[in-house]
């Protein structure tokens, strides 16, 4: 056989060993996160967007309510939360940008004394 010959035979099977192993790690790799129901429908502008976070971050949980229902709604959904910090963070990864919402809260006596919901986008 001629190095044409063996080749023109072994390029198809290259071909299609890499597709098989593509196609494996596409199987196996995890699912992304679905996204919060807090941060479902918003606006695509990051302004509009951050503002109808806040909206219903505001209508859900008002002045006084229980910062720890806030806490336990925003694990539920997915957010990684840092209590101490009043800190809660939930990034949605869509190449080539990175979605970044942020929550922060201050509590007294247990009960929310501010909450402001932002979004960031960074796009590489």
């Amino acid at each position: 056989m001629t190095r044409r010959t063996l080749a023109l035979i072994a390029l198809p099977l290259f071909c299609l060993l890499g597709a098989a192993l593509l196609a494996l790690f596409l199987a196996l790799r995890p699912p992304p996160p679905e996204m919060p129901p807090l941060l479902r429908n918003l606006p695509a502008d990051e302004t509009a967007a951050s503002a109808e976070f806040q909206r219903r971050l505001r209508e859900r949980f008002p002045d006084h309510s229980l910062a720890d229902d806030l806490l336990a709604e925003l694990n539920a959904q997915g957010f990684e939360t840092w209590p101490e910090a009043g800190l809660a963070h939930f990034a949605w990864h869509a190449r080539p940008c990175t979605e970044s919402w942020q929550v922060l809260w201050s509590a007294e006596t247990g009960r929310l004394i501010s909450l402001l919901g932002r979004r960031a986008q960074v796009c590489q």
